[in-house]
């Protein structure tokens, strides 16, 4: 970046482009996330609600994450979390009514978080609210080793699940 000025800026040309594809399947969906970048890679969320890793200087696709299974999906998005100690790294994403816990170089979930690599959102808010819906809009924050979460709940009298905040270790 110290590299662009306002002399040279409009001399900038497009260096990739990435199409996730999924445009079509996913009609209603709410994508509002910046990417971000570990390293060399580049990792985003699709408006079909998958996690994608790119390189983030050619664009090539490296893995891509779909929770659904490629069943059509709808929802808020806004991107992912990253945390690492040094020796261990892990993104954090929400899709559906599931927190899910990702290995960043393989895309595949982390057994050893949760329930097989997911935690369930519905879980731990003092009553049963599986008749209504429960979901997080945005990728949580992390401190230390916790991943602090939001919720995105109902708005009627009866049918609101409680709004707790809540923290997750991101390592169990």
């Amino acid at each position: 970046l110290d590299q662009i000025n306002s002399l040279n800026v409009s001399k900038l040309q497009l260096a990739w482009k990435y199409k996730t594809g999924d445009m079509r399947e996913a009609p209603r969906t709410t994508i509002e996330c910046n990417p971000i970048i570990i390293g060399k890679n580049m990792y985003i969320t699709s408006p079909g609600l998958k996690v994608i890793a790119l390189d983030a200087a050619s664009g090539k696709e490296l893995w891509k994450f779909d929770p659904f299974y490629g069943a059509s999906a709808s929802g808020v998005n806004r991107g992912v979390t990253y945390w690492s100690d040094g020796a261990q790294e892990r993104l954090f994403y929400v899709a559906g009514s599931n927190l899910y816990c990702i290995n960043p170089g393989t895309g595949l979930l982390i057994e050893s978080f949760a329930d097989s690599g997911k935690v369930s959102l519905y879980n731990g808010l003092g009553r049963d609210v599986n008749f209504t819906w429960v979901t997080a809009t945005t990728p949580g924050i992390i401190y230390k080793d916790l991943i602090i979460m939001g919720s995105a709940l109902g708005e009627g009298p009866n049918a609101a699940a409680p709004g707790h905040i809540r923290a997750y270790n991101v390592k169990t």
